[in-house]
């Protein structure tokens, strides 16, 4: 995979987080609004984060990425 390659993804991840947070905090507001335990939302958004992260880290990242 070629360098440029990369870089756009990086650029792409990077515009996925903006939305991602304005969507936490509007979700999150909404949901304890509705009544829903602060906890569980802080949870939900802590695992949407991971999955995100990791995801956006691409295939070529990992342990294994130099070899």
């Amino acid at each position: 995979m070629s360098r440029t390659r990369a870089l756009q993804w990086h650029d792409h991840g990077t515009m996925k987080w903006k939305f991602f947070l304005s969507a936490c905090i509007l979700v999150g507001g909404l949901l304890i609004k509705f009544g829903v335990p602060v906890s569980a939302v802080i949870g939900g958004i802590a695992l949407a984060a991971i999955m995100t992260w990791k995801q956006s880290r691409g295939p070529w990242s990992g342990p294994r990425a130099g070899r």
